[in-house]
């Protein structure tokens, strides 16, 4: 995994998932159910505070896959360290960085 670039606000952010190469159907399938399984674990208040309050999307921009995340009173860093674990895992997936902030493309 490349780096992971953190972000703490109470305001909504663009989580963005930087992929090696664009995702096929079914590997986008797997990481969507990825991303919403680390939000359910946030939103249960696993990375601290009260939670995460939202998440909406995702959006894909060839290699980018992008969600608006509500992290609320979350440990950012720690939130983003265990989906980069939990994106790491998988197969066929390769993620090259991940950026909790302004919307990246490049």
């Amino acid at each position: 995994m490349g780096s992971a670039r953190c972000w703490t606000s109470k305001s909504i952010a663009a989580l963005n998932v930087h992929l090696e190469q664009p995702p096929t159907r079914p590997q986008l399938v797997r990481l969507v159910a990825t991303v919403q399984a680390w939000y359910e674990e946030g939103f249960s208040g696993a990375f601290g505070g009260s939670g995460f309050h939202s998440l909406s999307g995702p959006t894909t921009d060839a290699r980018v896959i992008r969600w608006d995340a509500d992290l609320g009173s979350a440990d950012a860093e720690l939130a983003v360290r265990a989906l980069a674990l939990r994106l790491a895992s998988l197969p066929d997936v390769k993620v090259t960085r991940i950026v909790l902030g302004a919307q990246s493309t490049g």
